[in-house]
């Protein structure tokens, strides 16, 4: 079975005086990206790194720390309890998830990735939603190995227009 190449911005020919080709630099590719128009300021960003890689606790209490200083930029809505999504990204626990793949009886590959989706209310809506998912995981050859319901806090719900709610977690 062969591939089908990927589509992406760099696969997309473009205009070049008269001539039709593929970009040549990354300038082309930057201005076939970026629209000034859509430029937007954030509301606050902090990187903090071990420098040789290594897991550190102190790298993630200082990452805490540094998130606390930011709550003011933070967008937290008026219930104080909410907000528009800061966090940390953490390097994969891959030990953590072996274990937990092996007492399930999950085969976890060499490489693997694990994935967070947010499903609509609405069974049929949530059903689409992993039927797409499933066939371009399938497009780029990756099989889903289980999915698993995540607890998640209702408290912290925020009243909305969405009807986003439930997280399931996917081992691919």
């Amino acid at each position: 079975m062969t591939r089908k190449p990927r589509r992406h911005a760099l696969s997309v020919p473009v205009r070049s005086g008269s001539e039709v080709g593929f970009p040549q630099s990354l300038g082309e590719v930057h201005d076939m990206l970026y629209d000034k128009s859509l430029e937007r300021d954030n509301c606050g960003f902090g990187l903090i790194a071990h420098i040789e890689g290594e897991p550190s606790h102190k790298v993630v209490r200082t990452a805490i720390h540094a998130l606390a200083r930011m709550q003011h930029r933070g967008a937290i809505l008026a219930d104080g309890k909410t907000g528009d999504g800061c966090g940390l990204l953490l390097q994969k626990p891959d030990r953590f998830f072996r274990i937990v793949a092996q007492e399930r009886g999950w085969r976890l590959a060499k490489n693997y990735a694990v994935g967070m989706l947010f499903l609509n209310k609405d069974p049929e809506l949530a059903a689409a939603a992993r039927r797409i998912v499933e066939e371009e995981l399938q497009r780029e050859t990756l099989s889903i190995v289980a999915g698993v319901m995540s607890p998640l806090t209702k408290a912290c719900w925020v009243k909305s227009p969405s009807p986003l709610c439930h997280a399931l977690s996917k081992f691919l």
